[in-house]
């Protein structure tokens, strides 16, 4: 999915009724190791629990390459096998590199500051909720015989 006001992020959202192995924070852990890391100037914006509507994780990174800052966000809720009352949950928003027009000149950013990326996908996933669901929904008897 993409935003109009912000030309170049891209927004995934998915939603299954399998659980993953292992949490967000704990599979992230061993990414990119700390010397690699300030090599390849990515700081890491955010890397928690996150509660709400919806507990997960969150893992929120940054970069500057060629003058522009390149974004990689990630926040799941790990949910439990085959249960579509804690399904897991995945969102992430991404801001890869992007090409010069015909002149070379770069496109403006979609977002101003790190500020304005973080409060977006705060927004984004601040919304995010659970849809009730009855027996009925899932094979209960909804009346008549």
């Amino acid at each position: 999915m993409t935003f109009p006001e912000y030309p170049d992020a891209h927004f995934e959202f998915t939603s299954s009724t399998g659980a993953e192995e292992d949490r967000l924070l704990d599979r992230a852990s061993g990414f990119l190791a700390g010397a690699a890391r300030m090599v390849l100037g990515i700081e890491t914006l955010r890397k928690r629990e996150r509660g709400g509507a919806v507990p997960a994780d969150e893992y929120l990174l940054a970069s500057t390459d060629k003058g522009q800052r390149i974004y990689t966000f990630a926040w799941e809720a790990q949910g439990k096998d085959d249960s579509i009352t804690e399904p897991n949950i995945s969102a992430a928003l991404g801001v890869l590199e992007r090409s010069p027009d015909s002149s070379g000149k770069l496109p403006a950013p979609p977002f101003k500051s790190d500020r304005e990326a973080l409060a977006f996908w705060d927004t984004i996933i601040g919304s995010v909720r659970l849809r009730p669901v009855s027996s009925a929904s899932y094979g209960g008897s909804a009346g008549g015989s």
